[in-house]
């Protein structure tokens, strides 16, 4: 039996973290493309990607207009959540306020495929009741499916603390954002950029 035999590949979304380095040029790329227009390319050969940059900041309401236009239609965006709310201490009190936000994710429509919530190191078992408010608000804002990365070290002990996480993401339909977490707890940083 084949791979493809056993599961439906048809939703499969394939891509990367950007959608341009100058070195894929003359390769995944054609030779005369320019970062500015690499997303149509891209989208050619790739049928997602993880928009890593909204974590920082939302692109103007233009941009956003641009990018949804260049992507080919069965094309979709990953994009992370603002920290100006994932990282917020009142989560839920920053997304309802968040209008930016909001306009972006009108703006984007079906073009987003999933949004991730990547909640910062201090983000532990006691503030779950937290996270079950913004889910519960994303819900209600949108349709597009919700991925939560955690990152305290309390979530990854095959115990009591991730049991809690997992039933609550399952509760809310949400899915857990899964990497390996070797790398972030070898770093003895306290900067909490690192974090």
């Amino acid at each position: 039996m084949l791979p493809t035999e056993l599961i439906d590949i048809s939703n499969l979304r394939i891509g990367l973290p950007m959608w341009y380095m100058k070195e894929w040029r003359g390769g995944l790329l054609r030779t005369d493309v320019k970062a500015a227009d690499a997303l149509s390319q891209y989208s050619q050969v790739f049928n997602a990607i993880e928009g890593n940059t909204t974590l920082y900041g939302l692109p103007s309401a233009d941009r956003a207009r641009s990018w949804k236009a260049m992507a080919a239609n069965n094309f979709r965006f990953s994009f992370k959540i603002p920290r100006t709310i994932s990282q917020a201490e009142d989560m839920a009190a920053a997304l309802a306020g968040a209008t930016e936000f909001r306009q972006f994710l009108q703006i984007m429509g079906d073009s987003i495929g999933l949004l991730m919530l990547q909640l910062p190191g201090r983000f532990g078992p006691s503030a779950l009741p937290q996270l079950a408010k913004v889910l519960q608000q994303l819900q209600a804002l949108t349709t597009v499916p919700v991925s939560v990365e955690v990152r305290h070290a309390a979530f990854f002990d095959k115990a009591d603390n991730e049991a809690a996480l997992l039933r609550l993401l399952a509760d809310h339909q949400a899915d857990r954002v899964v990497f390996d977490s070797r790398g972030l707890f070898a770093d003895v940083s306290t900067d909490p950029h690192v974090l």
